[in-house]
């Protein structure tokens, strides 16, 4: 009967309020969070790039030295073949040869060096932005779990209030019906005293 259906009521309630969760807007600390968050992605594709052009340099390098090789071998080879004819010319070209050459292994070694050198230290600064976005990432996520288990939250304290109010104002009703019973019980009991005495 009655009381049943007001239980029921009460039971559906709880499934109905949680569905109407609204989304709350990002706030200033979150839009923040996510525009430093493009900020860091932009960074990071910057150091990539410059990554990927100390590599382009590396290439060129060791292309160049290889062309030094093979020039440096079919000089010599040349160089030979006129050994007879012009033997003190060639030990001279021979001696800047490989004076010359010994320079540009140097060079390039020094150049490998510092190429080496600002890899790595690229790779730190990529590496230390990429814990950085994760972290920013992580403190975001949070953020958002907290704002939805605050809502949950507030939802659940709100429902429980109206079940509270539903069930005073039940009992009220019970109450009353209950009191108005017992007056038309008590009016009927009376009439029917009234007619045995007659």
């Amino acid at each position: 009967p009655p009381k049943n259906k007001e239980k029921s009521k009460s039971a559906e309630s709880p499934k109905k309020s949680y569905d109407k969760v609204e989304v709350v807007p990002p706030t200033e600390h979150e839009l923040a969070l996510r525009q430093e968050l493009a900020g860091l992605d932009e960074q990071l594709k910057v150091c990539k790039k410059q990554l990927e052009d100390l590599q382009k340099d590396n290439d060129w390098l060791q292309e160049e030295a290889q062309k030094t090789r093979v020039e440096s071998h079919e000089y010599m080879s040349y160089m030979s073949k006129k050994s007879q004819k012009r033997q003190s010319t060639i030990v001279t070209l021979n001696d800047r040869n490989q004076a010359e050459l010994k320079s540009v292994r140097a060079q390039t070694a020094h150049m490998m060096d510092e190429y080496e050198r600002r890899k790595d230290g690229l790779k730190a600064v990529m590496f230390e932005k990429e814990a950085e976005l994760a972290r920013t990432e992580k403190e975001l996520q949070d953020l958002v779990e907290y704002r939805v288990l605050q809502d949950a939250q507030e939802s659940e304290i709100r429902l429980e209030k109206e079940v509270e109010t539903m069930r005073f104002r039940h009992a009220e009703e019970v109450q009353r019906l209950k009191s108005s019973f017992l007056a038309e019980k008590r009016d009927l009991q009376q009439s029917a005293d009234a007619k045995v005495a007659d």
